[in-house]
């Protein structure tokens, strides 16, 4: 069984915000602030993806048009 993208993203934003996070010590403050970059990017991967994957889909129904036009010209 495989887990979803979405699953495994929401996964790693739930243990960064409850476990990694609280470790980091308050007072390192380049460690906290690059923690919450890596929450940020996590969310905005989260909600890319749908985008990402229609434009993976067309971007491959492409190259499988061009592979076929080729073919032909041999």
């Amino acid at each position: 069984m495989q887990l979803s993208t979405e699953i495994q993203l929401s996964t790693i934003i739930r243990a960064m915000k409850d476990a990694v996070i609280p470790a980091v010590d308050a007072k390192n403050k380049l460690a906290m602030q690059q923690a919450q970059m890596v929450v940020g990017l996590l969310n905005l991967m989260s909600h890319q993806l749908p985008v990402q994957c229609r434009f993976d889909r067309d971007e491959l129904q492409r190259l499988v048009t061009s592979a076929q036009s080729l073919s032909k010209l041999n």
